[in-house]
């Protein structure tokens, strides 16, 4: 359980990399204010940092001993299914997308 924990949060974070940059490359914003500072801080290489503090992160989580870990890393989780799918819908076809269960093009 712990590895497929793990696995989906990292999933997820490439996941939200991959929306974010599709949306803000059609002209759409991020919203939240950490982000946006770090994009301000570096540039167009923002998820470099992201991806390399959240995925030890993640790793920690899924991996740390008792159930607090792995309890974290579902509410984690959770929050980034919940921005994936934010992100998606910003899209045209984002909808049709989520239905058919598909990641849009």
């Amino acid at each position: 359980m712990r590895i497929v924990l793990t696995v989906l949060f990292i999933a997820l974070q490439v996941l939200d990399v991959w929306t974010t940059r599709s949306i803000l490359a059609r002209g759409g914003r991020e919203r939240n204010p950490v982000m946006r500072a770090l994009m301000r801080v570096c540039g167009r290489w923002w998820w470099a940092p992201k991806l390399g503090f959240a995925i030890p992160c993640g790793v920690y989580l899924g991996f740390a001993g008792g159930w607090e870990g792995p309890a974290l890393l579902v509410m984690c989780n959770l929050l980034y299914i919940w921005v994936v799918w934010n992100n998606m819908r910003q899209f045209p076809q984002g909808r049709r997308a989520l239905t058919a269960l598909r990641l849009p093009l």
